[in-house]
């Protein structure tokens, strides 16, 4: 059962060989830290340096008290998710810093996509290759057009409505899953939009990393398609994980002049991706994975079944005066609890 408080941000994770760590404070006072390999000379000491200049004291979209591991505070997420204007319908969401509505987004699987037509033409437009959950459906590819985007503050306000306008306010209330992390990856798309993703814990290495694309395709070089910097990045992965959830979760945290995050972030610069028939084309952009929300299942699990059971409890002991047995099977409910959350919790490390 080690693994539970780890699945449940109350301890951090323990750090794998060969890895570094690498922590730091963000303005708003929580803790955070991320695991890397360091490439090049001074690679992890640059990153540090930058985390913490980009640091300086200012007021946070959300606010998250400071707790160990880099998590979130379970309650304090989940009554954040509470505030008025957090969410709303689809299709109706504004920017928190653009007083107008962002360009409608499309999905590639509205289009048709031509045999005769496998590539696209070059253009000026700039896309985000997002890879998100599509119901049973697996992992669908959406080609977000960023032209507009100018900073790293201005990119995780359009995550964020990206990803909020793909969930209706009915799936995003019952459903038991939201993101778990958020993180650059290569993947493969069939003709469908469909993509496999290739996770970088299986497809990188000690002194590689696939989740950005190589020197042959990004600019300068001739025919290139993305436009990302810098490249070969100095460690493993190029943004950590826990960070990019923060952005995500309080992009207000994120100095209005910071652009670093976006510079690594993969675009295409040569079209859409457009799928071949004789074989998957090949993508880099960004992964939305879901898990187990966690906030949630502590929600339901307390009223359901701590309140339920001792609203059981005394009910059935007023009426049958028989207060050994009516505590007796409350405690059936929350040792059932107690089971539960502990299989959900090695599931979600699965």
């Amino acid at each position: 059962m080690e693994i539970v408080p780890e699945t449940l941000g109350l301890r951090e994770k323990r750090l794998k060989p060969g890895l570094e760590r690498v922590r730091w404070t963000c303005s708003c006072g929580l803790s955070l830290y991320d695991d890397f390999i360091e490439l090049q000379p001074g690679g992890l000491g640059d990153l540090k340096r930058r985390l913490e200049d980009a640091s300086a004291p200012r007021q946070c979209s959300s606010s998250n008290s400071a707790t160990p591991a880099g998590a979130l505070s379970i309650f304090g997420k989940f009554f954040s998710r509470m505030k008025p204007g957090s969410w709303s319908r689809r299709g109706n969401r504004k920017s928190p810093q653009d007083p107008g509505r962002l360009p409608t987004h499309h999905s590639l699987g509205h289009y048709a996509v031509s045999v005769a037509n496998l590539s696209a033409p070059p253009t000026n437009v700039l896309y985000l290759l997002v890879c998100i959950n599509s119901g049973n459906f697996g992992v669908e590819l959406h080609h977000e057009s960023i032209g507009h985007i100018k900073s790293d503050r201005a990119l995780f306000h359009f995550l964020r409505e990206s990803y909020a306008q793909r969930r209706s306010i009915l799936l995003s209330a019952i459903s038991l899953r939201t993101i778990s992390s958020i993180s650059l990856v290569k993947f493969a798309m069939d003709m469908s939009a469909r993509v496999d993703i290739h996770p970088h814990l299986i497809s990188c290495d000690k002194i590689s990393c696939i989740c950005v694309p190589p020197k042959s395709k990004v600019e300068p070089a001739p025919n290139s398609e993305y436009r990302c910097n810098p490249i070969p990045a100095p460690h493993i992965p190029p943004i950590g994980e826990n960070y990019m959830m923060h952005l995500f979760s309080s992009p207000g945290c994120i100095n209005s002049s910071q652009v670093w995050v976006y510079n690594q972030f993969p675009k295409r610069m040569c079209g859409r991706l457009m799928g071949q028939p004789d074989e998957p084309a090949e993508g880099w952009g960004v992964h939305f994975q879901e898990g187990w929300d966690w906030p949630k299942i502590w929600a339901v699990i307390l009223i359901l079944f701590l309140g339920g059971s001792t609203l059981f409890g005394v009910l059935y002991a007023a009426l049958n005066k028989d207060v050994q047995s009516a505590f007796g099977i409350a405690s059936y409910w929350i040792t059932t609890a107690t089971i539960l959350l502990g299989y959900l919790a090695t599931r979600n490390r699965m």
